[in-house]
């Protein structure tokens, strides 16, 4: 713990792996919410504070933001700057993109060119931050030094960052209040928005940190492809497709009389006697048809199909 004075500023992280502030009124209804502790309930509603985040909802055990639309989960921290720079004063730097929108500056970029301004310096050199950019305060311009473009910065004023003072935690741990007692969990909630941020806890937490989005569930693989029939060599002889269906009803036919003669005690003894194809001294007799019954003429049927299909 550190005993000193210093304004709050939230922030998340991008895709690029830099830490993005929240405005001042969104961090106020953050920082709120993160003081009253889990009795607050732990999730914070970003559309509270501003319309154009409504997506968005913050757990403050897990200190990730998650949007609620697409899935995407980032980490989000809580930064403490002093007092008498850039945050602590109100002011923020912007630049202009390309849509002729504004865009706020990283916090420590900002810092770097109030800074600079303070001092009355014409310009300020961007790169001893890790930027190729220079910023000309005659004519509140940024340069890229490889490309040369530029761009219009400006300054303006908003409200300060919350300020906090007495001791100061070293992590980011919640609750956020110092030298408070954390209050006795409370039961959980059914409502919606609860199961939801339960179901952000449980994703991340089997995600690990960083930038995570929730997949949709994959489809089951396609069976494999049937094989396909031998094609006969260019001269030869196609094979008989009665000889080859004779063949394939033949033990399709001795098993149906198996069955039948074990169902039925009066059988003739034609079929009682007939021998399995392939044995005796002479060439297996068929049995009649007339002996299967229903299913087995369909499988009979079907059997036929496929190896007329197969030799066509």
């Amino acid at each position: 713990m550190l005993l000193a004075s210093a304004v709050v500023v939230w922030e998340w992280l991008n895709e690029h792996g830099r830490w993005r502030p929240y405005s001042p009124a969104v961090s106020h209804h953050i920082e709120a919410v993160a003081r009253a502790g889990p009795r607050a309930g732990g999730s914070v509603v970003l559309g509270q504070a501003d319309s154009r985040l409504a997506p968005y909802i913050i757990d403050l055990q897990s200190m990730h933001q998650f949007r609620q639309d697409t899935g995407t989960i980032r980490p989000v921290r809580r930064s403490y700057y002093d007092p008498s720079s850039a945050p602590g004063k109100g002011v923020v730097w912007e630049w202009e993109n390309d849509s002729g929108s504004w865009t706020p500056y990283d916090m420590d970029v900002g810092i770097t060119i109030q800074r600079a301004y303070e001092k009355q310096h014409p310009w300020v050199d961007l790169s001893a931050i890790g930027f190729c950019y220079v910023i000309d305060f005659a004519t509140m311009g940024q340069i890229n030094r490889q490309t040369q473009r530029k761009r219009r910065v400006r300054r303006r004023l908003d409200m300060v960052y919350p300020l906090v003072s007495g001791t100061l935690p070293k992590s980011q741990s919640w609750p956020a209040s110092p030298g408070v007692a954390a209050a006795p969990p409370v039961p959980a909630c059914a409502c919606p928005q609860c199961l939801l941020v339960m179901s952000v806890k449980a994703t991340v937490s089997a995600a690990g940190t960083g930038t995570a989005t929730l997949q949709p569930r994959k489809a089951p693989p396609a069976p494999p492809a049937a094989p396909k029939a031998p094609v006969p060599a260019p001269g030869a002889k196609a094979p008989d497709s009665m000889a080859t269906v004779r063949g394939s009803l033949k033990p399709l036919a001795a098993q149906g009389s198996r069955r039948q003669a074990a169902s039925t005690p009066a059988l003739s003894s034609a079929s009682s006697t007939a021998s399995p194809p392939g044995t005796g001294s002479g060439k297996a007799s068929r049995p009649g048809l007339g002996t299967l019954n229903r299913n087995h003429l369909q499988r009979l049927a079907i059997a036929q199909s496929r190896v007329l299909i197969a030799s066509g």
